[in-house]
């Protein structure tokens, strides 16, 4: 299985939830890219969970600590990492600690452009 890691939260404001919304979507895209040329699941914690954060009127947060352990786990039964290079991968604080954790594990990292070339 491959882990895809992309970015999610934006700070508080008023356009919020339409950067983790678009944010969302591109991981959707992703997702689907990589298992439609690859035949290998692909699991994406922002395709996989953004709805479980909007729709739980606050009660499951979006930013990385809520979903820390869950996603430690997931990493830990794949066996390649890719990071979706869309706005405000580099800045991600959740991605940072991702690509930690897949260092540890010695699972490959790789870098996916988005949208995708070729």
């Amino acid at each position: 299985m491959i882990y895809l890691a992309s970015p999610y939260s934006a700070p508080a404001g008023m356009w919020q939830r339409s950067v983790e919304a678009d944010r969302h979507r591109q991981a959707v895209h992703a997702a689907i890219h990589i298992m439609s040329t690859t035949g290998e699941a692909v699991f994406s914690p922002i395709a996989h969970s953004h709805y479980l954060h909007v729709w739980s009127d606050g009660k499951i947060g979006g930013d990385w600590q809520q979903w820390a352990e869950f996603d430690r786990a997931v990493i830990g039964a794949c066996s390649r990492f890719i990071v979706l290079k869309i706005e405000g991968w580099g800045a991600s604080r959740g991605i940072s600690a991702e690509m930690d954790i897949a260092s540890a594990l010695r699972i490959p990292i790789e870098y996916q452009e988005w949208p995708a070339r070729g």
